[in-house]
């Protein structure tokens, strides 16, 4: 992280110092995602998602998409995202990520592309670990 600060002066300003105002400013890198983790998925199974930087947004920030439909996001690491599917049919879908209104990670590769082998009901299953453990 970088920190720059800088002053905030009102034009033609003759009062006192409280005019001007010292704000500091923290530069953080974009998070990056780089990869769907486990792409072949059963009922019940969660979404990972491998990255870099996660931490410098909000989780509230990320929305991940299966398809056209909202994967809701569960938990975020500075490495990791992981989401629960909506029902699906069976199918391979593309997985995307929008990071605030600029970021968006789109890409039609393999490493993007999940398989359900039958319907997902969205809940987590007691048996999926966290394969960054």
């Amino acid at each position: 992280d970088t920190a720059i600060q800088y002053e905030v002066v009102v034009d033609g300003a003759t009062g006192p110092d409280s005019l001007i105002q010292t704000f500091q400013l923290v530069l953080q890198r974009d998070p990056t995602f780089l990869m769907v983790i486990d792409r072949q998925l059963q009922e019940n199974d969660i979404i990972f998602i491998q990255g870099a930087n996660i931490d410098s947004v909000r989780k509230s920030e990320i929305i991940v998409y299966i398809g056209d439909e909202n994967c809701q996001v569960d938990s975020t690491s500075d490495t990791l995202v992981t989401c629960q599917p909506p029902s699906k049919e069976e199918g391979t879908f593309l997985v995307s990520v929008r990071v605030g209104n600029n970021l968006f990670f789109n890409e039609t590769t393999d490493e993007w592309m999940v398989t359900f082998s039958g319907n997902t009901t969205g809940t987590v299953s007691s048996s999926q670990t966290d394969p960054s453990v």
